[in-house]
């Protein structure tokens, strides 16, 4: 009967875990990239390249030191080499306003597991919208 509960709740654990996006026996590489402004970003959205999803979002912290940008910790592949020329572009996934992260990778020196990749945000279709109507109705 013991053994039962054990077993019960390693499967409750790994998948309460697996739901949130986390992996348990990851072999992935970790980096971090930091941004003003990550609104719509959340733990477990898509990291993307060439629009195939590639790894995902670990976790979002405020830097309260620096002006409270936001630190993101992202997994990626093992297989996809990232450089120091390398961006983490913030984009807009879908019209509702979810965000995802796409790799744009250019020639460079190879980045060890958690070096940090230069981000940087990309305007949304909602905002490009919003930019392009707001002169008109000011007339």
């Amino acid at each position: 009967m013991g053994l039962l509960a054990v077993v019960a709740l390693t499967i409750f654990y790994l998948g309460f875990n697996f739901l949130q996006g986390k992996e348990i026996f990851s072999s992935n590489n970790s980096y971090y990239t930091i941004y003003d402004n990550c609104q719509g970003l959340s733990a477990s959205s898509p990291v993307l390249l060439n629009g195939m999803t590639v790894g995902r979002v670990k976790s979002l912290q405020i830097l309260s030191d620096r002006e409270h940008n936001v630190l993101v910790t992202f997994e990626t592949q093992r297989d996809i080499k990232l450089t120091d020329a390398t961006q983490a572009r913030l984009i807009s996934s879908s019209l509702l306003g979810g965000k995802a992260i796409a790799l744009l990778i250019k020639e460079g020196n190879p980045l060890k597991n958690y070096d940090t990749v230069p981000g940087k945000i990309e305007q949304s279709l909602g905002d490009t919208v919003i930019e392009g109507t707001l002169p008109a109705l000011k007339d």
